[in-house]
């Protein structure tokens, strides 16, 4: 029995140091590879930033009321802003930029980042491209569902909602932004 116990015993403080060495190389290996991270991911937003805004010289990127903005200027004047939204989905968080024109005219959106389901909520990325793009931050988006003019993905009601909420956000901040950016619909100030 006292062998057993042994074993026991060594089988366990085995697997304690092994979990722990494998443990720390873990952690060195998360911060070894941050930086390289943290460079994937500005390059993601930048192309996105290129797909959904008009053309631009200069890109201001600032957090204006805790919100990541970007303002495209062709020379000194504006020729749209991208704004960062998180909203919840059936999978959790999600993260859209909506893009505008200076006169608030949505041009059209990039998904982020999200966890919703393959094929059901995570066609949010195209879906609502014929029914977002080409109209204004002062309208409030809605599913058919509750009252609204939207087709919600089929199936993917819950992703739907969230994702409208997270333009309706982004719309809701869009006047105050633009008045932060010191910009009227002609240019800067």
């Amino acid at each position: 029995m006292k062998r057993v116990k042994d074993t026991f015993t060594a089988m366990v403080l085995s697997l304690t140091l092994i979990s722990l060495i494998m443990g720390g190389v873990l952690a060195l290996a998360y911060e070894a590879t941050q930086e390289d991270r943290d460079n994937a991911q500005a390059l993601s937003t930048q192309e996105k930033l290129k797909n959904i805004l008009p053309e631009f010289t200069a890109l201001l990127d600032t957090v204006i009321m805790d919100t990541p903005v970007y303002g495209a200027y062709m020379g000194d004047t504006l020729v749209g802003v991208a704004i960062t939204s998180v909203s919840s989905g059936y999978g959790g968080k999600f993260k859209v930029m909506i893009s505008y024109k200076p006169d608030g005219e949505i041009i059209d959106y990039a998904v982020l980042e999200h966890n919703e389901t393959p094929g059901l909520g995570a066609k949010m990325d195209t879906w609502f491209k014929k029914s977002i793009p080409g109209r204004h931050a002062i309208e409030t988006f809605a599913v058919k569902k509750d009252g609204g003019d939207i087709d919600a993905i089929t199936a993917a009601t819950i992703s739907s909602r969230g994702f409208l909420k997270a333009v309706n956000n982004a719309d809701g901040l869009f006047s105050n932004i633009v008045k932060e950016l010191n910009v009227q619909e002609g240019g800067m100030e």
